[in-house]
C-alpha cells in the first residue's frame, strides 16, 4: 500500500478499518491482563507458564499459518523479520514476567497501567526516527501519560505485599515498561517496509517461537516445572494473545498506509486501560483512591490527546 498513492476515500476505509482492529486489540489486551491477573492471584510460578502459553501460541499460529507466503516471501528480509522478532519476543517476554510479578505485589489495575504506559516508546520513536508529525496536543499527552506514572507510583498505589514492599514493585514496573514497549517498537517497524505484504502474517509466529524458546529453556535450567493448574489458563491466554497479535499486525498494516502508525499501540493501550480498570472494580473489586482515579483518568486523556491528528 505504501507503494500507490492513497485516494481520500481508500484513506477513510483503511482508517476506519484500522480502528476496528484497534478496538480489538484493546479488547483482547484486557482479557489477557485478566487472565495474566489470575496467575497472578493463584500464585503460579510465571516461568513455566509463559512457556506453557508461548508453546501454544506457536501451535496455533503455525495451523492458522499461510505456508505460501514463507515460499514466496524474499529470503533476505525473512531473515530480518526473525531477527527483529527474536527481539519483540524477548522483549515481550521480560514484559510479562515483570508485569505479572508486579501484580502478586500489588493493586493489579495500577500496576498494569504503569506497565503499559510504556506505549510512549513506540510513540516517541514514530516521532523522532520516523518523522511522523507530533503536534502540542499530542505533546500534552505525553504529559498526562508521565503524570499518570507520578500519581499511580508508590504513593497512589496500596503498599505492596511482598517482600521489598514498594521498591520492588516499582523495579518491576519498570521492567514491564521498557520490555513491553521495545517489543510494541519492534513489532511496528515490519510495516514500514517495502514489499512486505506476503510475510507479515509470519510475526506473530517468530515472536512466539521467540518467546517459547527464551521461556522453555528458561524453566529447564531452573528446574521449574509445569502443573495442571497451568493448563486451563495457558490455554486461555494463548488464544486471547494470538488473536491480540493478529489484530495488532493488521491494524499497523492500516495504519502505517495513512502514515498513523504512532496512534495503534496509544489507543489500543488507552482502552485496555479503562476496560482492565472497569473489570478490576467491579470483578475483582479492587479499592481505589481518588488520586488513583485522577491519576487513570490523567493517562486515559493524555492517550487520547496523544492520537488525535
Amino acid at each position: 500500500l505504501l507503494q500507490y498513492s492513497i485516494t481520500p476515500t481508500l484513506r477513510g476505509m483503511l482508517m476506519i478499518t484500522g480502528l476496528l482492529f484497534i478496538l480489538l486489540v484493546a479488547v483482547m489486551g484486557a482479557a489477557l491482563s485478566a487472565v495474566f491477573q489470575n496467575v497472578a492471584r493463584r500464585r503460579l510460578d510465571v516461568v513455566p507458564f509463559c512457556a506453557l502459553i508461548s508453546l501454544f501460541q506457536v501451535s496455533g499460529a503455525l495451523l492458522g499459518m499461510r505456508w505460501d507466503a514463507l515460499r514466496n516471501a524474499d529470503h533476505h528480509q525473512l531473515l530480518a523479520l526473525a531477527g527483529i522478532m527474536t527481539v519483540c519476543g524477548l522483549c515481550n517476554g521480560l514484559g510479562v514476567m515483570a508485569n505479572i510479578e508486579a501484580m502478586k505485589r500489588g493493586h493489579a489495575a495500577i500496576s498494569n497501567a504503569l506497565a503499559q504506559a510504556a506505549l510512549l516508546i513506540p510513540f516517541t520513536f514514530s516521532i523522532l526516527i520516523w518523522k511522523e508529525h507530533a503536534s502540542v496536543l499530542n505533546l500534552a499527552g505525553v504529559a498526562g501519560v508521565i503524570l499518570m506514572g507520578f500519581l499511580l507510583g508508590p504513593g497512589g498505589a496500596p503498599r505492596a505485599k511482598e517482600p521489598g514492599g514498594v521498591t520492588v514493585w516499582l523495579l518491576l514496573i519498570l521492567l514491564a515498561f521498557v520490555g513491553y514497549g521495545f517489543a510494541q517498537l519492534t513489532y511496528l517497524v515490519p510495516s514500514r517496509w517495502a514489499n512486505n505484504a506476503g510475510f507479515l502474517g509470519l510475526r506473530p509466529l517468530f515472536l512466539m517461537l521467540s518467546q517459547a524458546t527464551f521461556f522453555t529453556i528458561f524453566a529447564f535450567v531452573g528446574r521449574r516445572p509445569v502443573t495442571r493448574a497451568m493448563v486451563p489458563a495457558a490455554i486461555a491466554g494463548a488464544a486471547v494473545g494470538l488473536s491480540y497479535l493478529y489484530a495488532a499486525a493488521l491494524a499497523a498494516d492500516a495504519m502505517t498506509a495513512v502514515n498513523l502508525a504512532g496512534i495503534v499501540y496509544p489507543l489500543a493501550i488507552g482502552g485496555v486501560i479503562i476496560l482492565f480498570a472497569l473489570y478490576s472494580r467491579i470483578v475483582l473489586h479492587e479499592s481505589y483512591t481518588a488520586r488513583s482515579w485522577i491519576g487513570l483518568a490523567a493517562g486515559v486523556a493524555g492517550i487520547v490527546l496523544i492520537c488525535i491528528r
